[in-house]
């Protein structure tokens, strides 16, 4: 049974890139788990990168994208070492700059109206 393109457009989350982040560092602490003797976490790990990526689909296709290959990256190479901090710090930065331009943009609009 496949799901129209109506039902899954009405599946896709809202954009969060704050729940991104918590994903990310969540694979992250995963990863280095799985290397202290938990392979289960290893999977777990990519779980999370897969939330991570839905999260930014909506708006951010690119981050996305990014997401996706490091976690099909992992899932080929389990002892693949990621600097899923670096990915994190890239992902905060944008997200601040954003945050800005949109309220920037939303003083602007306001003040046009008065």
């Amino acid at each position: 049974m496949s799901d129209t393109p109506e039902e899954n457009s009405k599946r896709i989350r809202e954009t969060c890139v704050q729940c991104a982040l918590k994903h990310i560092g969540q694979a992250h602490i995963l990863f280095y788990e799985k290397e202290q003797g938990y392979p289960r976490h290893h999977f777990i790990g990519l779980a999370h990168l897969a939330e991570a990526q839905d999260e930014l689909a909506q708006m951010f296709p690119g981050w996305a994208t990014r997401v996706r290959i490091i976690r099909k990256a992992k899932e080929t190479d389990h002892e693949l070492q990621l600097d899923l901090g670096r990915l994190i710090e890239e992902l905060a930065a944008f997200d601040k700059e954003y945050a800005e331009s949109e309220l920037k943009r939303i003083e602007s609009a306001t003040s046009e109206e008065a």
